[in-house]
């Protein structure tokens, strides 16, 4: 019997080695593991993107509507039908493999023992092939997280707060000193848990910068501008060449063809990188 794990690449799902084809309910669970999020995330969802959501460790926004467009079902019927999938998360959520709740009308899907399927913040491939031992720590740290003491200084308070303590304590409080005035706690402690999240996800601890190297570098690592084109917002969304063609820069936005078996569909992004909702067919001059 097979046992262990392995490291999922999480854009395997927009590849284009692999034929769009039917999801099975294997493959539907796969791609809610591959999307759930690795740590807290703070973004905008509606049609609008009008509501401001926190989303924790393990959960991902799917509804009914959305995820009947991302399960395939084949050539006759290009997609599960929302009841299809309303049946399936309801198999799930009573095999105890996830829960739904809605917030602001939003449909949030968390995963059930999303620390038996992912490393832990701060861990490796390592400890999770070997005795799982991550799941223990990381609900050992939220909750050391959750009372941190209210007396200690600020940057006791922020040092706390962060998902992985990188360098010098000293060297690492003496460049916080010096940033107070450049940046807020709140975004140091933001900016730097997704910076490290991320880099985690692809490497080691070892390479994830010291926070005293992260601070006196502004231009570098939290100050740095993100210039948007058609390269960043593939990488940021996962558009790859195959699947999604670029279209255009049309009515001052950045527009990507997705062909569906003669289906298209258009999605567009503006000049800060945002995705501009509706899908109808923009004007080509």
């Amino acid at each position: 019997m097979l046992v262990g794990y392995i490291k999922l690449y999480k854009k395997i799902f927009s590849s284009s080695f692999f034929r769009n084809n039917h999801f099975s309910e294997r493959e539907a669970f796969i791609w809610m593991l591959t999307h759930a999020y690795f740590q807290e995330h703070n973004g905008n969802y509606g049609d609008k993107k009008q509501f401001s959501l926190t989303l924790q460790r393990g959960e991902f926004v799917g509804g009914l509507d959305f995820l009947s467009k991302v399960f395939q079902n084949g050539d006759k019927q290009p997609y599960w039908n929302i009841s299809k999938v309303r049946r399936y998360l309801k198999k799930l959520q009573k095999a105890n493999m996830i829960r739904t709740k809605s917030d602001k009308g939003i449909n949030i899907v968390s995963i059930e023992n999303y620390d038996t399927y992912q490393f832990s913040l701060n861990g490796s491939d390592k400890e999770v092939t070997q005795k799982r031992q991550g799941s223990d720590n990381i609900r050992k740290k939220i909750k050391k997280l959750k009372n941190i003491n209210n007396n200690n200084s600020d940057f006791e308070l922020l040092w706390k707060r962060l998902v992985i303590k990188r360098g010098n304590k000293i060297d690492c409080e003496k460049a916080y000193s010096l940033s107070k005035d450049k940046i807020s706690d709140e975004d140091i402690i933001t900016k730097y848990n997704e910076y490290a999240s991320q880099v985690l996800e692809k490497s080691e601890p070892k390479f994830v910068a010291h926070l005293s190297s992260w601070l006196n570098n502004p231009d570098k690592y939290w100050n740095a501008k993100i210039e948007v084109n058609v390269q960043s917002l593939r990488n940021k969304y996962d558009l790859s060449e195959t699947a999604y063609k670029y279209f255009g820069f049309i009515n001052n936005q950045f527009v990507f063809l997705f062909d569906d078996r003669g289906m298209h569909y258009y999605y567009k992004y503006d000049l800060e990188g945002n995705e501009v909702k509706g899908l109808d067919k923009p004007i080509k001059y």
